[in-house]
């Protein structure tokens, strides 16, 4: 099994989900965990009763389904088994979330439909055990996927919980409050390229978010904002909440470009989203990071698996469900400091399995999920243990949470309670270890006046707690604090930083400029000059993320040294994603350019004609150029773009050097292989055989590489030396449902190899390239015969071909200790 998962895991290397035909081609296939049975208990007639998106449970253990072009169904269980579909006859419809809770019926109306888009609750009066009044309890209209979408009870018992998507205005009205601090931004240092395809071109903060309120729907608390698309919530048994969010697929292959994400809500934070290249990256010092990154896909249902009758490790485990690649995953959350890690398992796959939403029912101790969602035929499934004893447990025990973990639940109980109190007791924890808690400590200095804290913030001693100080100061103050803010950070020259602390050091600096900088240099040129000269003497650094920070303050300061050093990392960055991490800000720079290191630059920007990606690559490429093309002197363009023209790949392919075959190696050739192996091996050589070995294409290794395969940080923490190799060397060994591409035969006899990444109405649309986002073609689905699993994996053998065996020793030993790395700056 240990080596089944490590072929999962690497073969997500080429990643869009083998999900397969509609249910009028052939059923689904599911492959469950080991233990459990997937069993369809009703297929839900499209044309009267359309296409489920969501489901609750009421208090008799009673299904309550919603269409998501219409109304709301009541579906009886006797025995596991569907015995009564019902239509409930109200007068509203189009939702995207449901819940029972408090004795009533809620649901997010998702549509400019009935009273309009919003938070609704349905009511039984006269308790005859029929719903028969609808109350329209808060107006956030939106139409289309990324408006309004789940509801959830709280677990205090007197809260209800939302989320909505980033085209969702704010449930602003009486009774409203924002429990994070309202000035929000865009935060771009240097121009942003607006997402140029799709409703998020011009969409702004605060994006999606996540508010509260009573069972009335009178008070509202704005909890989180800055999430793309989250579709649901939920909370664990000491009551923190999570949710997953995808980035834009039109993205992929882009530096800004985020995989699905499993994020822990802290009360009060942005997580970030911008449209396009705004977006920010999750080591910025004001957000927190995910717990884990799934890969690509499109999130969905999400729900712990307290009240089934599963095994106890099921039973506290979190689910989520993804609709465009067909899966559910289980994870298991561990603390790690006053967040989560997540140990995560692919739970359920299917061909096909476009899931909507999941749940719990208590009463029968069962996981309930449908498929549904843009006129899909919709089909609801019921999850059962069948492996043995296991029995529901009637409460959930508390797990013991670490102390970081309260400290954190006290900070948001504060932001929460807007306490006079506040600011003396944040004090201390600005200086935590721990991101978390800072960010909670320094979302509470903001929520207070900034004079009764900013003087104490410019005087503090201790670097973490100054610096984290000065980033809420620089977010919440006024402009005139700008000098003040670059003195005290001056002041913190020389000092011996982390990497995360000189994260926060750079972003600390990107944001007071952002927000303070008028341009009238004159107030604060010295203290420019200085700033200048010190972020000078840090670059280039030893570490990608650091590099992407510093140029972009090098940029805006009007640096000439770091044009030169900035276009040499540009050419050594192994990847297009890397590269991009220097392009934009060069694309702007003005200053430090002569003749050769134009040609430099603009020879890059021809290369990457032959880059492939999401819709958007080429789009945002047409902008890089023009703003490049408008800081060069008129009688310089002809020239440049002669330069681009002629840099141009006449075909498509991948640089990874010129090497000779060496061997096409086999497990025996390589092992017996231990740790000791690996020790005193040449990192430098086994980085440059990672690449030659095209693993960078793919695959990140702490911040550095591709971003459409999962991150190989942790592979020599997670897997042994031998499984490692076997994955490597035997890809197709075994192959996983969930990844394995597909073989499609058509009508007219041709067949087309590829996988299945999005359904469009009466057609599907099949990805040939793994590596090319952008080529979909589409495939009516009358003109599909079958659909069958390819017996080749999509990782491709011989990946070590053109390396000896002492780079493959050095590789290892390069994954070893960036693995370690990873685990020491955590």
């Amino acid at each position: 099994m240990r080596n089944l998962n490590l072929r999962v895991w690497l073969c997500a290397s080429l990643f869009f989900l083998k999900i397969g035909l509609w249910a009028q081609l052939q059923e689904s296939k599911i492959e469950g965990a080991e233990g459990f049975e997937v069993k369809q208990v009703y297929s839900v007639p499209g044309d009267t009763q359309g296409s489920w998106v969501a489901l609750t449970v009421d208090e008799k253990g009673r299904l309550i389904a919603g269409d998501q072009n219409g109304g709301l169904f009541r579906v009886t269980l006797e025995d596991g088994e569907v015995s009564t579909v019902e239509r409930l006859d109200l007068e509203i419809g189009f939702v995207n979330g449901l819940c029972f809770a408090y004795g009533n019926l809620y649901a997010v109306v998702a549509e400019d439909q009935f009273q309009g888009g919003g938070l609704y609750r349905i009511l039984d009066v006269d308790s005859d055990d029929v719903f028969d009044k609808v109350e329209f309890l808060r107006s956030f209209v939106a139409k289309g996927e990324h408006g309004p979408h789940s509801v959830i009870p709280g677990p205090e018992g007197k809260w209800l919980y939302v989320i909505a998507g980033n085209k969702t205005p704010l449930p602003e009205g009486p009774g409203f409050k924002s429990l994070v601090p309202t000035h929000w931004g865009e935060d771009d240092l240097l121009p942003r390229i607006w997402g140029p395809i799709g409703s998020e071109k011009g969409t702004t903060a605060p994006g999606g978010w996540i508010a509260r309120t009573d069972p009335e729907g009178e008070s509202w608390e704005l909890m989180a904002i800055g999430f793309r698309n989250a579709f649901d919530i939920a909370f664990n048994q000491t009551g923190d909440l999570f949710t997953t969010d995808a980035d834009a697929e039109f993205d992929v292959n882009t530096a800004w470009y985020q995989p699905t994400r499993l994020l822990q809500v802290v009360t009060g934070t942005d997580y970030g989203w911008r449209s396009g290249s705004g977006k920010w990256p999750p080591y910025f010092a004001d957000t927190v990071p995910p717990v884990y990154e799934y890969g690509p896909g499109s999130p969905t249902g999400i729900t712990f698996g307290y009240g089934t009758a599963f095994p106890e490790k099921y039973q506290n485990a979190l689910f989520a469900s993804d609709w465009s690649w067909g899966r559910v995953f289980v994870s298991w959350l561990e603390p790690k400091g006053a967040s989560y890690t997540a140990v995560t398992e692919e739970f359920l796959t299917g061909v096909p399995l476009p899931i909507a939403d999941i749940i719990v029912n208590p009463v029968d101790g069962a996981l309930y999920f449908v498929l549904g969602g843009r006129g899909t035929t919709s089909d609801l499934y019921r999850v059962t243990y069948v492996g043995g004893s296991a029995e529901k447990a009637e409460s959930t025990a508390t797990v013991d949470s670490s102390e970081l973990q309260k400290e954190l639940r006290m900070l948001e109980g504060l932001i929460r309670s807007a306490s006079d109190e506040a600011v003396p007791i944040a004090w201390p924890y600005l200086s935590s270890n721990d991101r978390a808690i800072r960010q909670a400590a320094r979302l509470l200095l903001e929520h207070a006046p900034v004079e009764a804290w900013k003087d104490q913030a410019l005087e503090e001693t201790q670097p973490v707690a100054r610096m984290t100080a000065l980033l809420g100061l620089a977010r919440a103050g006024s402009p005139d604090l700008l000098p003040d803010i670059l003195t005290a950070m001056l002041e913190l020259d020389g000092a011996v930083f982390s990497k995360e602390e000189t994260l926060l050091y750079l972003r600390c600096l990107e944001v007071a400029f952002i927000r303070m900088d008028s341009g009238d240099t004159s107030a604060v040129d010295s203290e420019k000059l200085y700033v200048r000269r010190y972020l000078e003497s840090l670059f280039p650094s030893d570490d990608v993320q650091l590099n992407a920070e510093l140029v972009k303050l090098l940029v805006y300061l009007k640096s000439e040294k770091a044009t030169s050093v900035a276009v040499r990392l540009l050419e050594e960055a192994v990847t297009q994603e890397d590269k991009l991490r220097f392009i934009m800000p060069l694309r702007v720079q003005t200053k430090g350019w002569n003749r050769s290191l134009r040609e430099r630059f603009f020879a890059t920007l021809g290369k990457a004609h032959s880059w492939t990606g999401g819709k958007s690559l080429s789009k945002y490429f047409v902008t890089i150029v023009e703003d490049a093309f408008a800081t060069v002197a008129k009688k310089d363009k002809e020239r440049f773009r002669k330069v681009i023209t002629d840099s141009q790949p006449k075909s498509v392919s991948v640089d990874t050097g010129i090497r000779q075959f060496v061997k096409l190696w086999s497990l025996e050739d390589l092992l017996p292989l231990t740790v000791e192996n690996l020790e005193d091996r040449d990192i430098s050589n086994g980085r440059q055989a990672f690449t030659a070995a095209g693993c960078f294409a793919c695959h990140r290794v702490n911040g550095e590489g591709g971003g459409i395969g999962p991150d190989l940080s942790a592979s020599m923490r997670r897997f042994s030396i031998h499984d490692f190799l076997e994955a490597v060397i035997e890809p197709s060994k075994v192959i996983s449902d969930q990844y394995g591409i597909s073989v499609i035969r058509k009508t007219d006899g041709t067949q087309i190899h590829g996988n299945v990444v999005n359904y469009y109405g009466d057609s599907i649309g099949i990805q040939s390239n793994s590596l090319n986002a952008a080529d979909i073609l589409r495939i009516p689905r009358k003109d599909i015969v079958s659909l069958e699993p390819s017996p080749i994996s999509p990782m491709p053998s011989g990946l070590l071909s053109t390396l000896t065996r002492e780079d493959i020793l050095d590789l290892l030993a390069y994954l070893r200790h960036e693995n370690h790395s990873t685990e020491t700056d955590d």
